[in-house]
């Protein structure tokens, strides 16, 4: 599992490749059940994932790019933190269900909302 500390202006369209491994070697991703980052304000095991600010899954947001090398590109939209303060801290991680059904956490860490300077967009 890997530590992970990110900085994401607020209201900015956000890509992170991530390359899922096990035992120090890329997991084939092909057929996975599964691909979530899940980012909430607390970490707290009561809070179910409807309690996240924003979650990301193969359906909305997380494209396998490379599936024999673990590669997946997660985006996150800028309406996912557009509306948060600066200096908010988001807990996130990132987990995985395989094909055989394992469930693994690959990443854990924070997400750092900075301030942006330009609100306009149109």
């Amino acid at each position: 599992m890997l530590p992970a500390n990110l900085r994401i202006v607020r209201g900015d369209t956000f890509s992170l490749t991530l390359t899922v491994t096990r035992d120090g070697r890329p997991l084939d991703l092909t057929g996975a059940l599964g691909l979530w980052l899940t980012a909430k304000t607390v970490v707290d095991n009561a809070l179910d994932d409807a309690a996240a600010v924003f979650q990301k899954t193969l359906s909305a947001g997380i494209v396998v790019t490379d599936a024999l090398g673990g590669v997946a590109r997660v985006t996150i939209a800028s309406v996912d933190t557009n509306t948060l303060s600066p200096g908010t801290t988001l807990h996130f991680d990132v987990q995985i269900k395989t094909a055989n059904g394992d469930i693994l956490t690959v990443v854990v860490g924070t997400i750092l909302i900075v301030a942006d300077v330009t609100r306009t967009t149109t």
